[in-house]
């Protein structure tokens, strides 16, 4: 991933994946989709894709951060 990266520091150059996923979302050209969010964490991102009618799994090394996507009857695969 390095290689594809412009600067020494990832948080900094992905910090709006989140916002752009959304918008891509909020555009409906990810609606009614499947998704696998690996890596997942705590992240509203699962949810908002779910509301917008994908079929979401989430997946991630804590079972305590699954548990939480459980609400909202998204299904979870411990890493």
């Amino acid at each position: 991933m390095r290689g594809l990266l412009k600067s020494d520091n990832p948080q900094i150059e992905l910090a709006g994946y989140h916002e752009e996923i959304l918008r891509l979302v909020e555009k409906k050209y990810i609606q009614n989709k499947r998704v696998l969010d690996i890596g997942c964490g705590n992240s509203l991102l699962p949810i908002a894709l779910k509301k917008s009618g994908s079929k979401v799994t989430v997946a991630d090394i804590s079972d305590e951060v699954l548990k939480g996507y459980s609400k909202f009857d998204i299904g979870g695969v411990v890493l």
